[in-house]
């Protein structure tokens, strides 16, 4: 039990502490701009490997397709979220739309079947 949970917590604390570190000690004025796509790409990682590793706990009997599939869509929102403040784009319409097109993507990933 202790190594599955250490298995498990590990690779998240690493990728938090190291996002932390990323987003403390450097300066978005003086970073290339391939550099300022880095931020969300490793969030959308970070919460992509949360949610993978939470929705088995609350979802005992879902296959793993359909787990990975509910995880990078809800790690979405909040990616897309944030690249759209980070650009003065943010609306109350915008979050209302990326929220339906995660739930119509949900309920298509609900309905794949899986395969062995």
């Amino acid at each position: 039990m202790k190594r599955r949970f250490a298995k498990r917590v590990l690779p998240l604390t690493v990728l938090y502490g190291g996002l932390l570190v990323f987003l403390l000690t450097t300066n978005p004025h003086n970073l290339p701009i391939g550099w300022l796509l880095v931020p969300f790409v490793w969030a959308f990682v970070t919460l992509f490997m949360t949610f993978r590793a939470v929705l088995p706990v609350l979802w005992k009997t879902a296959p793993w397709r359909r787990i990975n599939g509910f995880a990078a869509a809800l790690a979405f929102i909040p990616v897309v979220l944030l690249i759209l403040d980070s650009i003065n784009e943010l609306t109350p319409r915008d979050v209302l739309l990326v929220s339906c097109f995660t739930i119509i993507a949900m309920f298509y990933i609900s309905r794949l079947r899986p395969t062995a």
